[in-house]
């Protein structure tokens, strides 16, 4: 057991020296640079999606204001609702409610 441990550390440290004598270096094929074509292209598509997304935000912007301005609305619509329903109970002298314990 001890044997192929040892085997392994050498083969490690052979394998650590060959790399640093630069055989590999040679094996391996230069790293090749994007084609000016590719680079053109892919600076267009960039270009073209930034000009959509700012085509884009005014719209989204004014959809969702109009959302966000509805469902205020409605939300204050159903508070009003609320508090003349509050009211009327008063008016009618309505039992009160027993609301439950919040558990701590």
């Amino acid at each position: 057991m001890q044997t192929r441990n040892m085997e392994r550390k050498n083969s490690i440290r052979e394998r650590g020296k060959r790399g640093l004598e630069g055989e590999d270096e040679q094996q391996q094929p230069e790293r090749k640079h994007p084609a000016l074509a590719s680079v053109i292209v892919e600076a267009l598509k960039v270009d073209s999606l930034q000009k959509l997304c700012s085509s884009l935000e005014p719209i989204l912007h004014r959809v969702w204001k109009e959302m966000h301005t509805k469902n205020m609305e409605r939300k204050n619509s159903i508070r009003e609702r609320g508090k003349r329903g509050l009211e009327g109970e008063d008016e009618q002298q309505q039992p009160e409610r027993k609301r439950p314990a919040l558990a701590r």
